[in-house]
């Protein structure tokens, strides 16, 4: 049987990291990573190594109006190093291979803007929009 990989994703205002990685330990997870939104930006990391994505609540952005809405921006159109490739792109083979995503807080606002809901039976996957 294969391990559970989670990663909680930090940075800009987020808060509370330490206590959903606990969470995520109490129930079951085998490995669990705390991850800067950096860390992912530079290619060093890579979201498609684990299959429980965590978004932690907290000040996102400052918490400012849209702080959902400047994160999902970023998660869509900013570039993983040198490559062509987003985050975006990583979240959606994550799900597409059966992983598990969770927001809280302001978490929940970003997967909110990044159109990861089910809207009519649609699969997530086709709700990731770049």
């Amino acid at each position: 049987m294969s391990k559970v990989r989670a990663v909680v994703v930090s940075g800009n205002g987020v808060n509370c990291e330490i206590e959903m990685a606990h969470a995520c330990r109490s129930a079951g997870a085998d490995v669990v990573e705390i991850v800067s939104l950096y860390d992912l930006l530079s290619g060093e990391k890579r979201l498609t190594d684990y299959q429980f994505l965590n978004f932690p609540g907290g000040f996102l952005d400052g918490d400012d109006m849209g702080s959902g809405k400047a994160a999902a921006n970023r998660y869509r159109y900013a570039r993983i190093g040198t490559s062509e490739e987003r985050l975006a792109d990583q979240i959606r083979t994550l799900i597409d291979a059966g992983g598990c995503v969770i927001g809280v807080c302001n978490g929940f606002q970003l997967i909110v803007k990044l159109g990861l809901l089910p809207a009519l039976g649609e699969p997530i996957s086709s709700r990731v929009r770049r």
